[in-house]
């Protein structure tokens, strides 16, 4: 099968319009738009507790995943740790009100060309990557 994933664009129903026009004169379509139902609460819990290994890039979570000794990197043994600082709660927050401000308003254009599908974002990861792969192969 062929195709690529978009992450993040279109982000307006005006790109979205531009990109379907540049693809139907290339004799192309978007078969699916998948759109992850999350709890946003939840979205900041799990995204601002993520940090990793400054050294060999291991990635942990405060909640989820922490290293087995505390403070030590579980794969090279360091103590040097970093976060991304678009992971504050903060930071979080005015990203999730700019998607539901701009990107979530394309939300019906895709609906009504019967592209969008809703998937349970909240599930399990193997939960959530199955019905996610279920989409893509129903092509």
């Amino acid at each position: 099968a062929e195709g690529i994933i978009l992450d993040g664009f279109p982000r307006t129903t005006e790109q979205a319009k531009a990109f379907d026009i540049m693809l139907k004169e290339k004799d192309l379509r978007i078969n699916h738009v998948i759109q992850l139902e999350v709890n946003e609460e939840e979205i900041v819990e799990r995204l601002s507790g993520r940090f990793s290994c400054t050294d060999c890039g291991m990635g942990y979570h405060e909640k989820f995943s922490a290293p087995a000794n505390k403070g030590i990197c579980d794969k090279c043994k360091s103590t040097n740790f970093t976060r991304r600082s678009d992971d504050s709660p903060k930071t979080l927050r005015n990203r999730l009100s700019a998607y539901k401000e701009q990107t979530a308003l394309i939300l019906p254009y895709y609906s009504t060309k019967g592209c969008l599908k809703s998937i349970d974002g909240m599930a399990e990861m193997d939960i959530v990557f199955d019905e996610i792969k279920k989409v893509i192969d129903g092509d």
